[in-house]
């Protein structure tokens, strides 16, 4: 029995998530927050995927902290302390296996898991506000 693929295509997505980075990029490396537009998606499928999936890929990153795995256990110390002090302050943690939370490692991240609904040939641009673009 053979699949007939079908070529898709999103024109754009966007989510809001906070990131840091390291020393060596300066001012980025202090917390901070995009509106990350995930465009021109494309992928191929070989079964019927719900678009409602894709969306919660995407949903899963919006209004997260994206921090590099190795870095979990820390904000989660930070998020203990402040439910202690009864701060108004809590976070959704994302993490992603990279040891820098770049616009590349990001991208890699979310790929890896649109790949992993079963859809495969993924490519899209990821914009990390209005300007930043990797391509992947």
């Amino acid at each position: 029995m053979s699949y007939l693929r079908k070529k898709n295509k999103i024109v754009e997505l966007h989510f809001d998530a906070a990131h840091y980075l390291s020393e060596e990029f300066g001012k980025c490396m202090s917390l901070h927050g995009h509106r990350w537009h995930v465009k021109n998606l494309t992928y191929e499928q070989t079964k019927v995927i719900d678009f409602n999936l894709i969306s919660k890929v995407i949903e899963n990153f919006d209004h997260c902290l994206i921090v590099p795995e190795k870095h979990v256990e820390f904000w989660l110390k930070v998020k203990e302390m402040a439910s202690e002090l009864n701060l108004p302050f809590t976070f959704k943690l994302k993490p992603i296996p990279n040891e820098l939370t770049t616009v590349e490692a990001i991208a890699e991240a979310l790929k890896k898991e649109l790949e992993n609904l079963g859809i495969s040939n993924v490519h899209f641009e990821l914009y990390e506000g209005d300007n930043y673009c990797t391509i992947v």
